[in-house]
């Protein structure tokens, strides 16, 4: 069921307020004022997408009103009440109070209603500019940091297989060597280029929920990431805490950030330590999945935990990944409408924590 569009109505008499109440009520989620004062003080603590006030009112008028709040907030759509409307109010509505409609006295419910919808339908339509022109900066701003750090995070191992290549030619004696040094940089640059296009799959693609075994998905998680170096030495544990296994979400989606995670999990393992493990951690019931993967790895900083969710961010300049694939994981998460937090400690492991609610199954 759609939500009630939200209606503001101030008007210096009762009468008309009690009024406006009782034949819109059932429609429309509706509050009056008594004056602006009044109207203020419920805007601070309430929010509208249609505005109405009448012209005619004793301390401040209806354009006066209307043009102060615009200053606080611009986003509602103002309509303008008033049994007389001369040239200077018509001017000063549309000039200081950029009211959309006028709406003369006395004035029938439905084209009272009809009016409400129309601003209604303008303030969805400004709404979804403004974001659409938010996601707009968002993607210019990444695409200048894309651009420049691809081409430096790309050219790194070729040039790496270039010299090694070279290297190789003249000293045949320790061309192992060489190969495996080659080895390292194309598995650098495969994961690289995987990265980027989970990086597409996830900007690109809409989400798209379907039901599927959850337990087996974190499982393939593991069996994608054997070939990693040092993935051998690690204890890999999937454990599930209900007897539900399948769940609702864009399957696609959730693997991107199992996969990300689970080989950030390998990548930062504390090597000095004889055992290794990394946990999947599930706690599925048909509403909602809490996925808790954890390892004993190195652990993360505490000045760094607020960073890695940024595009290219790197802890160092040591450090094996693109720098693109928490973004990746973040960004993901909040298109399933869940949460990731970490909670981390230096020399002891991270968990990575997510809660995600069930989606319905999309219609095809």
């Amino acid at each position: 069921m759609a939500e009630k569009i939200r209606v503001l109505y101030v008007d210096d008499e009762d009468q008309n307020l009690q009024s406006f109440y009782a034949n819109y009520r059932r429609d429309f989620y509706i509050k009056t004022a008594i004056s602006a004062e009044a109207a203020r003080k419920i805007l601070e603590d309430d929010w509208f997408q249609v505005i109405i006030a009448d012209q005619r009112m004793p301390h401040e008028t209806g354009v006066e009103f209307l043009s102060k709040y615009l200053t606080v907030n611009p986003k509602p759509i103002r309509i303008l009440m008033t049994a007389q409307a001369d040239i200077k109010t018509v001017i000063a509505a549309i000039n200081e109070g950029k009211v959309f409609k006028y709406i003369g006295k006395p004035a029938t419910n439905e084209f009272v209603e009809y009016a409400i919808k129309e601003a209604h339908q303008l303030y969805v339509a400004q709404d979804n500019l403004e974001k659409k022109n938010k996601e707009l900066e968002k993607t210019n701003r990444e695409l200048d940091k894309f651009i420049y750090s691809a081409s430096h995070d790309l050219r790194a191992p070729l040039l790496s297989i270039l010299g090694l290549v070279n290297l190789g030619k003249q000293d045949i004696q320790n061309s192992p060597k060489y190969l495996d040094l080659i080895e390292r940089s194309t598995i650098k640059l495969d994961s690289f280029i995987l990265n980027l296009i989970n990086y597409y799959k996830n900007a690109k693609l809409e989400v798209y929920p379907i039901d599927f075994d959850l337990v087996k998905l974190a499982e393939e998680s593991f069996e994608n990431v054997l070939y990693f170096d040092g993935a051998s030495d690690i204890k890999f544990n999937v454990i599930t805490h209900t007897n539900d296994r399948i769940f609702v979400t864009d399957k696609t989606k959730l693997g991107i950030v199992f996969n990300n995670l689970v080989t950030n999990c390998i990548r930062y393992r504390d090597k000095n330590k004889t055992e290794k493990s990394i946990t999947i951690d599930l706690y599925i019931t048909p509403e909602h999945a809490k996925i808790v993967i954890s390892d004993n790895g190195i652990g993360i900083k505490k000045e760094n935990l607020e960073k890695i969710y940024t595009m290219f961010y790197k802890v160092s300049k040591h450090s094996q990944g693109s720098g693109i694939g928490m973004y990746i994981v973040k960004d993901a998460i909040e298109k399933l409408d869940g949460t990731i937090d970490i909670i981390s400690d230096e020399n002891v492991g991270t968990q990575f924590i997510m809660n995600v609610p069930a989606m319905k199954i999309a219609k095809t």
